[in-house]
């Protein structure tokens, strides 16, 4: 299991490539200190000190009543060396 909230994961150990679903309410987020007017402020304060930093602009869409934001980004993690590449 790679994370105990994930809605869908997926691991391939030979491509060493993962990746999960969470959904998150901005609310459920500030209980834990997380707070952020738009994606992009969270990615800057995120990931703010990485190494080849790429954040590619936010798509933003609307089913119902929920607002959607997809954006991407990029980083080299300084501790493992590793290239990380996330999608929100």
């Amino acid at each position: 299991m790679l994370h105990v909230h994930a809605y869908f994961q997926f691991k391939n150990d030979e491509k060493v490539v993962f990746g999960f679903v969470i959904q998150d309410t901005k609310e459920e987020l500030a209980t834990v200190g997380v707070k952020f007017d738009m994606i992009d402020s969270f990615y800057s304060d995120f990931i703010k000190a990485a190494d080849k930093r790429t954040v590619s602009k936010s798509i933003h869409s609307k089913k119902g009543d929920i607002s959607f934001i997809k954006s991407d980004f990029s980083y080299l993690d300084t501790e493992t060396k590793v290239e990380i590449y996330d999608i929100v």
